[in-house]
């Protein structure tokens, strides 16, 4: 009995570890569609100030006119939707940066998954046989 229940505890040990790392790992994945969908309301965002900003420039030239006060501030406030649009494009020739991707728990749940998937992919794919090995290596040295 005392075999068992140690090995018991081992396991629900083991298990505990699984469940943490599967609940750390969520959580990242909520953080991630969290921030894809900050970036989707973004756009949305810049659709939605582009047509602003045009007839705002539209109004300012109007109002010059009449009221060169108006003028002024309509340029502040086109500038500044500018400057919101400037900041919340991607451009294609930067690429996105994570500002945890150097985190050792991003790493490590990296690592993990790696290791499974390496360890199920040799349970699942045979060992190639020794001789087909020769040979591949004989062709690659006379393609060499």
């Amino acid at each position: 009995n005392h075999t068992y229940a140690k090995a018991y505890a081992i396991e629900l040990n083991q298990i505990r570890k699984m469940r943490n790392m599967i609940g750390g790992a969520k959580l990242a994945m909520e953080q991630i569609q969290i921030r894809l969908n900050t970036v989707s309301e973004l756009g949305d965002v810049v659709v939605t100030l582009s047509p602003a900003m045009s007839i705002i420039k539209g109004l300012s030239t109007s109002l010059g006119g009449i009221m060169p006060e108006a003028n002024a501030y309509m340029e502040d406030l086109s500038n500044m939707l500018g400057d919101v649009i400037k900041g919340s494009t991607v451009s294609s020739l930067n690429s996105l940066s994570i500002a945890d991707s150097n985190s050792s728990e991003t790493y490590a749940i990296l690592e993990e998954a790696h290791t499974i998937i390496e360890g199920r992919a040799k349970a699942s794919i045979p060992e190639v046989p020794s001789e087909l090995k020769e040979e591949v290596e004989l062709k690659k040295e006379a393609l060499i």
